[in-house]
């Protein structure tokens, strides 16, 4: 993030396609990326709160545009936490999927 005028810029990255997108702002962001800069804005993640299992976590979940999303957490070997914002259950695979349980009838209940 870097702020100029008083504005926050952010550096957000795609993982559909791996590509970086600069100087995106809250207003100039995309449904997604928009929650993401709110959400990493106005609640910070906190550690302590994350459901951890290993190295990945999930921050928060629930019901959003009628789909469960998550936000989802992972500690690389430094420490540091990468979040993933508003995944939804087609954009889990491997581990994750394990660790929010996708499938589920819990997960799969109405929010």
């Amino acid at each position: 993030m870097i702020e100029r005028k008083g504005t926050r810029h952010y550096t957000m990255r795609d993982l559909r396609n791996g590509s970086l997108v600069q100087n995106v702002t809250r207003s100039s962001a995309r449904k997604l990326w928009r929650y993401a800069i709110t959400e990493h804005e106005t609640a910070p993640v906190d550690a302590e709160k994350i459901a951890w299992k290993g190295n990945l976590g999930v921050w928060k979940q629930g019901r959003r545009q009628g789909r469960m999303r998550y936000d989802l957490v992972q500690r690389d070997i430094e420490g540091k936490l990468h979040i993933y914002y508003g995944v939804s259950d087609d954009g889990i695979d491997g581990p994750w999927r394990e660790l929010v349980g996708v499938g589920d009838s819990e997960t799969e209940a109405p929010a």
